[in-house]
């Protein structure tokens, strides 16, 4: 079954009808918003660094929004903070910034993963990590990495999901 722009409603009623399912297929297509679900917004904010390549700091499809990564990158002057435990934080804060942008709040992350480039940090990410977050904790996954963008030593995307949202 082909979904988005191919789709054709009325191959599928057609099928539907011939199976006997015509009355499935009206509920489901009721409920289901096409057009919203297949369309994507991409957020933005100047209070987390701007994208320094090719992609946006996050993308939203339906109540669903995809954090890039974000490392310790001051968003105001563009440079890197110093040392491990200020990057963290910088890195908590750009998310925050992002998230916010979307309409939602670090409470909506289901999905973090952490980059780090010595695992020794791990306690550090950790530590500053449960004064941005609450129970239920997002799902999270923490990578031992070689190197990061801009010799950052930490970096973590995430994905978040929105009820109700305005996008």
């Amino acid at each position: 079954m082909r979904i988005g722009k191919d789709f054709d409603i009325n191959e599928r009623r057609e099928n539907c009808a011939r199976c006997g399912s015509m009355a499935i297929f009206n509920q489901i297509f009721i409920l289901f918003d096409w057009d919203s679900a297949m369309s994507k917004s991409i957020i933005s904010t100047s209070k987390a660094p701007a994208a320094i390549g090719t992609y946006s700091q996050a993308v939203q499809v339906g109540d669903t929004v995809y954090l890039s990564g974000q490392i310790g990158l001051d968003p105001t002057s563009m440079q890197m903070v110093e040392g491990i435990d200020a990057q963290i934080v910088r890195v908590f804060e750009n998310l925050k910034a992002v998230v916010e942008a979307a309409g939602g709040s670090l409470a909506d992350v289901v999905k973090l993963n952490i980059y780090l480039t010595d695992l020794g940090h791990f306690s550090k990410v950790n530590e500053t990590m449960a004064r941005y977050f609450s129970e239920p904790f997002p799902a999270r996954a923490a990578v031992g990495v070689a190197a990061l963008p801009r010799g950052a030593l930490v970096e973590a995307d995430g994905v978040m999901v929105l009820s109700g949202s305005p996008h």
